[in-house]
């Protein structure tokens, strides 16, 4: 694998109508961490979120941004397909998957409702509710835990 850090951003299109690029680019840094960068042309922040994998298991940072009118943000079948990638290249079944935010902003949690029903252990690293932002993992955990 090459330096982990010589990755091309794509930095949106003059004209986003006209844009092919998919709605998230996929850079393996290396074996255990995948960033994903939103496409410009859905959300101007074009934000960064990290699949990050353990030995039991992995964690999304941050779920993206509404995207612009007419287009789907497509994060939860983008982390499956990298899970099962990594899955099958690690002779592994199964992985849990803990989805956190770096903060309740909408345009870090807005994909949240594609993983209701599908984690085991959803969790929001800030309040609920900032800035007006309804956060789908209203209940905050109580206590602490240990992660791979």
């Amino acid at each position: 694998m090459g330096d982990p850090f010589d990755v091309k951003w794509i930095h949106g299109s003059a004209d986003c109508a006209a844009n092919t690029d998919p709605a998230f680019q996929v850079h393996r840094f290396d074996e255990s961490t995948y960033i994903l960068r939103q496409n410009k042309c859905l959300d101007f922040e074009a934000p960064f979120l990290y699949l990050l994998f353990g030995q039991n298991k992995t964690l999304l940072l941050d779920t993206g941004a509404q995207p612009a009118h007419g287009h789907v943000l497509p994060v939860r079948q983008t982390v499956q397909s990298i899970i099962h990638q990594w899955l099958a290249s690690h002779g592994r079944q199964s992985i849990d998957l803990i989805v956190a935010h770096s903060h309740s902003h909408s345009d870090h949690t807005h994909g949240d409702a594609q993983f209701i029903g599908t984690v085991k252990r959803p969790i929001d690293c800030g309040p609920s509710g900032i800035g007006g932002v309804l956060n789908p993992f209203v209940r905050l955990p109580s206590g602490t835990s240990k992660t791979s």
